[in-house]
């Protein structure tokens, strides 16, 4: 009985130390969270109301879809003016930015009249929810190295990994209750909230002597410098690619579960909640790996694991038996990898970028939104109401991403276990 308490004291000790060890960085990573949550929230709560939407506004749906793309425009853009422009100002003056362009374009596509009235908010809206990747993974950079930057990396992919899983189900729960306008009043009200903590709480992360030292001016020369640079394109290249596969997925998943598969909206919700959790559980355990494997071995690893996950999809599919059984185990551990390719892709990417980390974070968010615009672009043409499209190009995009990985990545650079912080 005295060993079995001092086993659970012992644990509830290493817990306390694991959350709560440092006031101010508890404080940051629930700050970043939030940030971060605000893109992929706007994105996804939506999309459940596109129909009412086309309808209420005199347009096809078409038009309506077109409203994603203009977002998705206006996120990648958004990004890479801002990372830079935030190495030098510090980061908290531009999410006050980011967040005042989304409280406003929301309360603006609330009473857009027309679908172009939309489009134009959505844009906007896009260019404020950008701050939310861009700030988070650059502020990681600025405040924190080896195992601490890795747990806090993985805390960010957490948000970034369930805000696009459980924003629609938000999204459908609103609808059944109101009209679509009262999505955009929950995002209008989200940023207003996020304004607040990141005001009452969030430490600023840059430094004055990186701000110092930065000029947003060069911001072209440097994304140059970033694109051959051997450091940082085979890592947000895999990232880019991973998260083609991952939107690919999102955009589809609902026709494939629901259209094709007969579930019921409730069961597709239910589902979307498993594939959360198990993206949840990788992500909150990648920064141990991390210390114990090394980035470069862990994401390997992982791509690899997760191209042998689609390809059983691929030759299910082919032999005529990817059963609605199967799709759902295959496609739980093709999103809960997810939490263990994105830090460290992440981490490596940004590692040696020093004062550059928000021109890079910029650069490989809107590569990585990029890309899943294209595998969302990819899916839709490509569909035939079955999961033969969204296996194609989640394969693709994965196997290509272990390619990438195997015969691009430094050794050098995650072989070995990453050293503690600090």
């Amino acid at each position: 009985m005295t060993t079995h308490a001092s086993i659970m004291q012992w644990t509830s000790s290493r817990i306390f130390q694991e959350f709560f060890m440092d006031r101010e960085t508890r404080i940051l990573a629930i700050c970043l969270g939030a940030i971060a949550a605000l893109g992929p929230f706007a994105m996804d709560m939506y999309l459940a109301a596109m129909p009412k939407m086309a309808a209420d506004l005199g347009a096809a749906e078409g038009e309506i879809e077109l409203s994603v793309m203009a977002f998705f425009v206006g996120f990648c853009g958004g990004q890479l003016v801002l990372g830079p422009l935030s190495d030098r100002t510090g980061r908290k003056p531009v999410v006050y930015f980011g967040l005042a362009m989304f409280f406003i374009s929301s309360i603006g596509c609330i009473f857009a009249g027309s679908v172009h009235d939309l489009m134009l908010w959505r844009l906007l809206q896009g260019i404020g929810g950008s701050i939310g990747m861009v700030i988070a993974m650059s502020s990681v950079r600025d405040k924190f190295s080896g195992q601490m930057a890795a747990r806090m990396m993985s805390m960010v992919v957490i948000v970034l990994g369930l805000a696009p899983v459980i924003s629609p189900i938000i999204g459908a729960t609103l609808l059944t209750f109101g009209p679509w306008q009262w999505i955009f009043y929950a995002l209008a009200f989200l940023s207003a909230v996020v304004f607040v903590i990141v005001w009452r709480f969030m430490p600023e992360p840059r430094s004055p002597e990186a701000r110092a030292q930065s000029n947003p001016r060069h911001a072209l020369r440097n994304y140059g410098r970033l694109l051959v640079n051997r450091d940082f394109v085979p890592y947000a290249g895999a990232m880019a690619l991973t998260q083609g596969g991952f939107f690919a997925y999102l955009s589809s998943a609902s026709v494939v579960l629901i259209g094709y598969y007969g579930l019921t909206p409730l069961e597709f919700s239910a589902a979307f909640a498993v594939n959360a959790i198990g993206l949840t559980l990788m992500a909150r355990f990648s920064h141990k790996l991390i210390a114990r494997y090394g980035a470069v071995t862990l994401a390997r690893r992982a791509m690899a694991f997760r191209a042998a996950v689609t390809l059983v999809m691929t030759l299910l599919l082919v032999i005529g038996e990817l059963t609605l059984p199967a799709f759902l185990v295959t496609c739980f551990f093709f999103v809960g990898s997810l939490g263990l390719v994105m830090p460290t892709c992440s981490l490596l990417a940004l590692d040696r970028q020093g004062k550059l980390a928000g021109t890079a974070s910029a650069l490989m968010g809107a590569c990585g939104f990029g890309f899943g615009a294209l595998g969302a672009l990819a899916v839709g043409l490509l569909t035939d109401g079955s999961a033969m499209a969204l296996v194609v190009v989640i394969t693709v995009a994965t196997v290509s991403a272990l390619v990438l990985a195997l015969t691009t990545f430094s050794d050098e650079a995650g072989m070995q276990p990453l050293p503690a912080s600090s």
